[in-house]
């Protein structure tokens, strides 16, 4: 730390402590600063360590973007909406087949117990007369 330096001098001998003590001080000072250039040199390098290492550098140009795709729509099942409209048609048509239904179920025909069922069928189809 610095010593406190005597305001007033009374004798030669007090000019000479006054004079070592204004030297030191001195000293002190210069060699604060000196430490505060080393710093602030060190620091220096420590930012520019990369261009030292490197060399100069450019930055890169930033690339040209395609701009965005646009979204798509919504996928549509069409086809199961197709298939729902035929299915529609069909069963509000006034296409009526009896054959199918006969062939289909056996509660809407008679027939006795001991003629079977490929008989009555190649009846309604006109194989017989």
């Amino acid at each position: 730390m610095a010593r406190s330096v005597p305001a007033k001098a009374c004798s030669l001998q007090d000019l000479g402590s006054l004079k070592k003590a204004l030297q030191d001080a001195a000293r002190q000072a210069a060699e604060r600063e000196a430490q505060l250039r080393e710093k602030a040199a060190r620091e220096q390098r420590e930012r520019n360590l990369f261009t030292l290492s490197i060399g100069p550098v450019a930055p890169l140009r930033k690339p040209v973007r395609a701009p965005l795709p646009r979204p798509r729509p919504p996928a549509t099942p069409r086809q199961r909406e197709q298939d729902e409209a035929s299915v529609l048609r069909e069963t509000i048509s006034d296409d009526f087949d009896v054959e199918s239904l006969l062939e289909t179920d056996d509660t809407l025909s008679f027939r006795r117990r001991d003629i079977g069922p490929e008989v009555t069928r190649k009846l309604r189809r006109g194989v017989w007369a």
